[in-house]
């Protein structure tokens, strides 16, 4: 109810302040009438006092006077003849990035995802109901100035990821009337940008612009601390190592260690890469990471990549007489997709030893969210079998794996309804890529197939318990 009586009163401030003679004119002229009313009735009762008919004179003096000059006053300078608005949109803004500025208003328009899925994670989640939290958007802006627009003015926006801020972007006033951009990080200068895509004239109505007043910035925001500073002592680097291994790492901490990997001398940057802690091989982490969902990790893990002599690298791993290094090479190969894969086999001669190695592909895609790395897998089964057949039994060994590691208080009956709800396709997912890696061998193993997918595909819908 609050939020109609602001949005109301919000309209007739407008409607005064471009239209004030006429409204102020409508105003003293129900006081007019008003004053008649008393007036007459006053000579009805005759009981007319001195007081009424003061109001009455002073109302139509007022009502003259005030739409007189107020009309001569606005002809000549008219509040539309300074007010300008320059209007767009900021096109597909992810669900952890947030804009906020002093100056500019901001309305998010929340898109229809590609698909609607229902997920299962391994554990419940207090924000699996969220579907804002999961979901890309439009943020359409205006700016109302009492002035023209100089050309390529520019306004400042702060740029937040995870609830931190990592930026300040800059728009750009261009001539066209309706604007498209988009955040754009260029990898070779490690920057954002907000750039035009395209235009579109149209009509500029003002009361548009008071669709929203200030964004509802969540209180959890911080300022911008985040160090860009070069790796230089050993503890700085085995922080980073184990920061950017940890799928609970946030964006922005993981963007921090990134960039500053990036600026450390090439010696320090080598190492790095080609170290093998207990978790993964480092160069296998950054394999994942230039996979993820976040444009800037993904650009700064795939820029160290490029700058990683990694044919030689795998070579060296695969022929040394250690297994555990013949092993880290061949989980550093599962790790390529399928085609990166096929031009570094044929580079480093190992195709024979892979296809005997039998080690199957692992290509994991890690969907940045506010809790950290997500992990995705899509299960799929033939959901239309006999009775007694091994559809059957490969649908009720999927039953009892899900009911066995997906953390609920479910029976096997109740996931047995769910399976058939899924129709022969169940997505699941955990902050971990051991348990995806494991649940996709438990799946085969069934009979299934599992596959890795990235969750910004789709929008996850209510997750059953």
């Amino acid at each position: 109810m609050n939020a109609i009586l602001d949005k109301n009163i919000q309209n007739y401030v407008e409607l005064a302040y471009v239209y004030a003679p006429y409204f102020f004119s409508i105003m003293l002229f129900s006081m007019i009438i008003h004053a008649a009313m008393l007036h007459r009735k006053a000579l009805k009762e005759n009981i007319l006092t001195i007081e009424i008919r003061v109001y009455f004179i002073v109302s139509v003096f007022a009502f003259f006077f005030v739409t007189g000059f107020g009309i001569i006053y606005w002809s000549y300078d008219p509040p539309r003849k300074h007010v300008r608005i320059f209007t767009g949109k900021i096109t597909n803004v992810k669900n952890i990035e947030l804009l906020s500025s002093e100056k500019i208003y901001f309305r998010s328009e929340y898109l229809p995802p590609t698909r609607i899925v229902a997920v299962d994670s391994k554990e419940p989640e207090e924000d699996e109901l969220n579907d804002k939290d999961r979901i890309n958007r439009h943020e359409h802006f205006l700016i109302i100035k009492d002035g023209p627009f100089r050309e390529r003015e520019n306004f400042d926006i702060d740029y937040y990821k995870s609830g931190k801020k990592v930026a300040i972007l800059t728009l750009e006033h261009l001539s066209e009337n309706y604007l498209k951009y988009r955040i754009h990080y260029d990898s070779d200068e490690q920057k954002h940008y907000i750039e035009p895509v395209d235009h579109s004239s149209g009509i500029l109505v003002i009361h548009s612009a008071f669709a929203q007043q200030k964004p509802e910035l969540p209180l959890n925001l911080q300022s911008l601390d985040i160090s860009t500073e070069p790796l230089r002592i050993e503890n700085e680097i085995n922080d980073a190592v184990k920061f950017l291994q940890n799928e609970r790492t946030g964006t922005v901490r993981k963007i921090e260690f990134l960039n500053r990997i990036s600026r450390s001398d090439r010696s320090t940057v080598k190492r790095i890469i080609g170290r093998v802690t207990e978790k993964e091989p480092m160069f296998l982490t950054l394999l994942d990471l230039s996979r993820h969902t976040d444009e800037q990790i993904s650009g700064i893990a795939m820029s160290l990549i490029n700058q990683f002599d990694y044919i030689p690298y795998i070579q060296r791993l695969f022929r040394s007489n250690d297994e555990k290094g013949r092993e880290t090479a061949l989980s550093v190969l599962s790790g390529f997709d399928d085609n990166q894969r096929e031009q570094v086999l044929m580079a480093t001669g190992l195709q024979n030893e892979y296809i005997r190695s039998r080690h199957l592909s692992r290509t994991l895609f890690p969907t940045g969210s506010m809790q950290g790395d997500r992990y995705y897998v899509k299960a799929t089964w033939n959901s239309s079998f006999e009775k007694g057949s091994s559809g059957e039994g490969i649908f009720e060994c999927l039953t009892h794996l899900f009911n066995e590691q997906l953390i609920s208080n479910r029976n096997k009956e109740e996931e047995r309804n769910i399976m058939k709800l899924r129709n022969g396709a169940r997505y699941v997912y955990w902050y971990s890529k051991d348990w995806a890696l494991f649940i996709a061998d438990r799946i085969r193993n069934c009979g299934g197939n599992a596959t890795f997918v990235n969750g910004i595909d789709f929008k996850p819908t209510r997750v059953f318990r």
